[in-house]
């Protein structure tokens, strides 16, 4: 695929925390002006370009892909061993957000564009971090934790990957290939989880989560009504991962909704 002003920015951000934060600013007072160089439009560029894209006759990770990639274990770490939890606890509930908000979760690092031939990726070497079903809506989420990349950092991720999924052909290959286990139809509205899990409530990231939450906001509003054919809600949660894994019933706190 070309490479689209979503991937590019992806690319570009993420290397320099003062310049995250610049940036975020930068993106939330373009949403509001009226000129036409803005997250919004960078996103339906991006939508458009991923719409010739066709591998419905593919699934996103074929059989020997999903046998020899690294195995979930109670002892695995980093991305891993957040993951692990989430598949092992059956039902998440999320506390402090929508009224009832729970998810199941479905599959791990499921690279959106991968083509047979193209190797045999491993756990944790990329793709989205996690794939989830909210009632019957399909979720994509990108986990950060304690000195990872930042909230901004994940939601620019998570914005890349809806452009990726969201398509006609797309939603069609999830469908045809059970990727979230319930039948989706374009034009189909996703979830997005930004997963923050033990932040150091002192760390510099800190202050990036309710920016984030204003470009998340402004971002659907300057979407205006194509952001009601493409996404549901987007939450941005958090993980006490010691506390979550005694706990028989699991829950994850909303810091915000957008």
């Amino acid at each position: 695929m070309s490479s689209t002003p979503l991937r590019k920015l992806y690319r570009s951000i993420g290397k320099n925390l003062a310049q995250d934060k610049r940036t975020c600013t930068e993106m939330i007072a373009g949403l509001k002006r009226s000129a036409d160089d803005n997250l919004a439009a960078m996103f339906r560029e991006s939508l458009e370009v991923n719409s010739h894209f066709d591998g419905t006759k593919q699934p996103f990770l074929n059989a020997a892909s999903l046998r020899t990639r690294t195995k979930l274990t109670s002892g695995s770490r980093g991305d891993n061993r957040i993951v692990y939890f989430l598949s092992t606890k059956g039902e998440v509930r999320v506390t402090g957000g929508p009224r009832g908000y729970s998810f199941h979760y479905v599959g791990r690092q499921v690279p959106p564009f991968r083509q047979e031939g193209a190797g045999a990726p491993r756990s944790g070497a990329g793709g989205i971090d996690y794939t989830a079903v909210a009632d019957k809506t399909p979720v994509l989420g990108e986990i950060k934790r304690s000195g990872d990349k930042n909230a901004f950092y994940a939601f620019v991720q998570l914005l890349t990957y809806l452009s990726e999924m969201a398509t006609a052909n797309q939603v069609a290959r999830a469908t045809k290939h059970e990727e979230f286990g319930v039948a989706l139809k374009h034009p189909q509205r996703f979830d997005l989880h930004v997963l923050l899990t033990d932040l150091n409530p002192r760390s510099a990231t800190q202050s990036l989560i309710g920016q984030t939450h204003e470009l998340a906001d402004a971002f659907r509003k300057r979407l205006g009504k194509e952001a009601e054919e493409v996404l549901e809600t987007i939450l941005c949660l958090q993980m006490d991962s010691a506390e979550f894994a005694d706990d028989a019933a699991p829950a994850l706190h909303c810091d915000w909704v957008a």
